[in-house]
């Protein structure tokens, strides 16, 4: 209760200014359905029974890429910031906690070895880890996964983050042909060319959803009021999305998670939410620390699921089931948010108050 009421007291004296409800509401739901995903996974690796549909829980990495895309839009490349304060801006935003949570795996593997299954040791992929190229996991060379696991869509993000500094470098009626183009290029090549390694991972259609985000961004408005074609692109983009999301593969990602997402994300973007709605401000504090929480909860949901899994003796019946999912979930985001307000947020007012003090210099 103590940690509960430190956390409103904390969300009550953040800054509002600018910020947009839908969006973290977004996010909330990305980085629930990405915990819900890994949360069945542990379930199942604990003997539990499979939940085909649990794997459109992934589908919150999609969702990120959509959003980001769109925050992209309305943050940098129409107000026309520079690349270097873009630069700045994410670095401070996306490497300290990232650099933090791999420094931490790091530290497992050498002390602790026997701590983690899969933990890495070879140290070219832990400098390929923290520079966000992609390469072999040494557990699972099938995979170009970093030491932390979920960090694989941070490697999209840099990307990502790389063209769009290139882009504030044109005129604004430039910027979406050129990041569009560069990655539909890219896209296309990939299907042509088919190339192995590191060629293969950027040329996957998924880095498209970006795409999409940025049109969002275009086509937004944050004076217009909601109209009712706003509920229905939401309405039809989630019903899409759970009628063809399970037939998802790596070939079709794109059309069956990416886009009816893109359209959920539209009509809730444009969705005037109630600030004052218990509910909607829950879900915002899932959404400010929603980075936390996908960077934690591969430490977080292992260590609760084998808590469980102790505790519960049979995990097959669905009281079980839900109990275990809604469990360890539960703790994933709790420990996602305390990292958030005990870690990540003084860590981003540190570098701000660094920032400050050099400008003034």
């Amino acid at each position: 209760m103590v940690f509960a009421a430190k956390v409103w007291k904390m969300r009550d004296l953040t800054s509002r200014t600018n910020k947009i409800e839908s969006v973290q509401v977004l996010r909330a739901v990305a980085a629930l359905g990405v915990v819900l995903f890994h949360a069945v996974h542990q379930l199942m690796s604990h003997g539990g029974p499979e939940l085909p549909s649990a794997v459109l829980g992934a589908a919150g990495v999609d969702l990120f890429f959509v959003v980001s895309g769109f925050i992209m839009w309305v943050t940098a490349l129409d107000p026309g910031m520079s690349p270097q304060r873009f630069a700045v801006k994410r670095i401070q935003r996306i490497v300290p906690l990232y650099w933090l949570m791999t420094l931490l795996v790091l530290a497992v593997a050498v002390f602790a070895p026997g701590a983690m299954r899969n933990a890495s040791h070879d140290p070219w992929h832990f400098a390929a880890s923290l520079l966000f190229i992609p390469w072999p996991h040494p557990a699972m060379p099938e995979h170009l996964w970093p030491a932390v696991v979920p960090g694989w869509s941070l490697n999209y993000e840099m990307f990502f983050y790389v063209l769009v500094g290139g882009a504030l470098l044109l005129r604004r009626s430039f910027r979406l042909p050129f990041i569009g183009g560069a990655l539909l290029a890219l896209v296309l090549a990939g299907q042509f060319f088919q190339p192995p390694g590191i060629a293969r991972f950027y040329a996957n259609p998924i880095v498209l959803e970006f795409v999409l985000g940025l049109l969002i961004g275009m086509a937004f408005d944050p004076a217009r009021r909601t109209r009712a074609g706003d509920y229905a692109a939401c309405l039809v983009g989630l019903v899409a999305f759970v009628a063809i999301g399970p037939l998802e593969t790596e070939a079709n990602r794109l059309l069956t998670w990416g886009l009816p997402l893109a359209l959920a994300a539209y009509g809730a973007i444009n969705i005037a939410l109630p600030r004052e709605n218990r509910v909607v401000q829950g879900l915002e504090v899932v959404g400010d620390a929603s980075y936390s929480i996908y960077l934690t909860q591969f430490l977080a949901l292992p260590a609760a699921a084998g808590v469980f899994a102790r505790v519960m003796s049979d995990l097959n019946g669905w009281v079980a089931c839900v109990a275990f999912v809604v469990g360890t979930s539960s703790v994933a985001v709790l420990t996602g948010i305390a990292c958030f307000y005990w870690v990540e947020k003084p860590m981003l007012r540190r570098k701000q108050r660094v920032r400050r003090t050099v400008a003034e210099w």
